[in-house]
């Protein structure tokens, strides 16, 4: 049986700068090695979700320039559907990302025509679709309202970004108990709970309005599903590139949850795959297949 899912968000290049320091202001320093790849958080969950032997569709924004055309070439290429790809006058998104020597990465991001993703979508031939799950990663509520409102999908998980966290308490609790499974990391877990620290204790406590992962970091993966708690530690490896380990993580879970799998198998096959992305650079690049997962656990 086929399973149709969506991935709706940014879609645009990263271009990624290796430094062995910041430049002081007025300064210019030289990089010790760069990387261009695919990003935009959308975009790395469909390349995980491609290497997990699934078809997603990539609902976003694109410009009508050379690096839009590049960026459908190469979609294609990962086995990533393109064809909901909306393409727009203006520029298409970049983030420039400078990762230094203890590999913590700093992010200046361009949205170019995803600014206005909520307007694109009135036009993506997806919105005549029914997708079994779809995806929202890293939008504003009110985008992933719109999406919800119009019934596109059976199913709908959200991982919270930046512009997520532009709105109120009030409306992101009010949209979460909308949807099926929300993914945080430790900071938005802090924002929305400033009184609990991350711990399973307080987790079992608390009263989610949906099914919750939390991406932890260093600490691990925690998660609540259908009022039942789970924790898996991380991996430990050499890491070359942070960027994009938590959407390798999310690609995971995302396949685990279409194909009814095991939390607890789940969780384990997620903090590999976010250990072995660890290894690569560029977000878009190194997410691991099912079958080198298993291995590396073994």
């Amino acid at each position: 049986m086929s399973i149709f899912i969506g991935v709706i968000g940014n879609c645009y290049f990263d271009e990624i700068y290796r430094i062995d320091k910041f430049p002081a202001p007025d300064d210019k320093i030289t990089a010790l090695d760069m990387n261009v790849s695919l990003g935009g958080s959308a975009t790395n969950v469909s390349a995980g979700l491609s290497k997990l032997g699934l078809y997603p569709r990539l609902i976003s924004a694109i410009g009508n320039d050379t690096a839009g055309k590049n960026i459908t070439d190469e979609l294609k290429e990962r086995r990533i559907d393109s064809s909901y790809l909306t393409k727009m006058r203006g520029q298409t998104g970049r983030t420039i990302i400078l990762l230094d020597e203890n590999k913590s990465s700093t992010k200046i991001g361009y949205p170019g025509v995803c600014e206005d993703l909520k307007k694109a979508l009135k036009f993506t031939k997806s919105m005549d679709e029914t997708f079994d799950i779809i995806h929202m990663a890293s939008i504003r509520i009110d985008t992933a309202e719109m999406v919800i409102n119009n019934n596109f999908s059976r199913q709908f998980t959200l991982d919270f970004g930046a512009r997520t966290l532009e709105a109120t308490d009030e409306e992101i609790f009010e949209f979460l108990s909308k949807i099926d499974l929300a993914f945080f990391n430790r900071n938005v877990f802090k924002r929305l709970y400033p009184n609990t620290t991350l711990e399973i204790k307080n987790i079992e406590k608390i009263d989610f309005p949906c099914n919750i992962v939390i991406t932890a970091g260093s600490e691990g993966i925690y998660a609540k599903i259908d009022g039942k708690t789970y924790f898996q530690p991380i991996f430990p490896v050499k890491a070359v590139d942070t960027t994009g380990a938590g959407d390798a993580a999310a690609a995971v879970i995302l396949w685990g949850y279409i194909n009814k799998k095991d939390w607890e198998l789940i969780i384990k096959y997620a903090a590999a795959a976010a250990a072995l992305k660890l290894k690569t650079f560029g977000a878009s690049n190194g997410h691991p297949s099912i079958e080198q997962i298993e291995k590396f656990i073994k």
